[in-house]
């Protein structure tokens, strides 16, 4: 199994202590183009992406949140911006059980 981490060059050194493939200052492309190397070897990986590489996300991006069991993806927030950050998984929670269950 493959770990990979993607994001700001100050977020990956943790992760490169923990023996992470990182990707310092990734950009979009690059995450995708990992992605779909991924799928197209079918290989299984836990991968970290910090929450703005996942703004616009690619075909292979949405490929895996959707349908691979293969590949987890799990977003990150930013280092200078912790409180901003929402996960994926928030508005899912939000539409069955309420906002007020995030307490919002």
């Amino acid at each position: 199994m493959r770990l990979l981490a993607f994001g700001t060059a100050a977020l990956m050194e943790g992760f490169n202590l923990l023996g992470f493939e990182t990707y310092p200052d990734a950009n979009p492309s690059i995450v995708e183009d990992v992605l779909c190397e991924l799928l197209t070897k079918k290989q299984k990986a836990l991968v970290f992406i910090e929450q703005s590489l996942t703004l616009d996300p690619g075909h292979c991006y949405q490929r895996i949140r959707q349908d691979s069991g293969e590949v987890v993806i799990m977003t990150l927030p930013p280092l200078n911006d912790p409180q901003n950050y929402h996960p994926p998984v928030e508005e899912l929670v939000k539409r069955v059980l309420g906002a007020a269950a995030l307490g919002d």
